[in-house]
């Protein structure tokens, strides 16, 4: 299991859009779920409410990790770029 800690550390870079590697993003998923179950009993929220909650954290690690894959495909054209106008 993860610090809370250690996980804030992680949900700052995440949202800041830098990159995490996928043991690292699956930690800070899991901690998400941990998050939204333990704010669901806290507020007495209804399953339904609890499946809506989880949902949206997936949303929003889906985005997290698209972004992350656009940037790895940006970088990707650069070098190819970069390599077709060399010269030999």
């Amino acid at each position: 299991m993860i610090s809370d800690d250690r996980a804030r550390q992680l949900h700052d870079e995440a949202t800041r859009g830098k990159s995490l590697s996928a043991e690292k993003q699956s930690l800070l998923e899991n901690w998400y779920a941990i998050q939204d179950c333990v704010e669901s009993n806290t507020l007495g929220l209804t399953a339904d409410e609890t499946t809506l909650a989880t949902l949206q954290a997936q949303v929003e690690a889906a985005l997290i990790q698209s972004r992350e894959q656009r940037d790895l495909l940006e970088e990707q054209q650069d070098l190819l770029r970069l390599l077709l106008t060399r010269e030999y």
